[in-house]
């Protein structure tokens, strides 16, 4: 779900994985499916992503 909104949108808010659809696998968000490490990481990757992607 993650990978087809970046292909959709071009960026993941951190926000949107505590939103339906995404509640709807975890129902409190990543925090559920992984740990905290993990959850830290992605959240970092997400980062990356908005930091470098094009405005336009």
């Amino acid at each position: 779900m993650i990978v087809d909104r970046l292909t959709d949108h071009g960026r993941v808010s951190k926000a949107l994985l505590y939103e339906p659809p995404f509640t709807a696998w975890a129902p409190t968000g990543p925090d559920d499916l992984f740990e905290t490490a993990v959850v830290r990481d992605l959240f970092h990757v997400l980062d990356r992503i908005d930091a470098s992607a094009e405005v336009g």
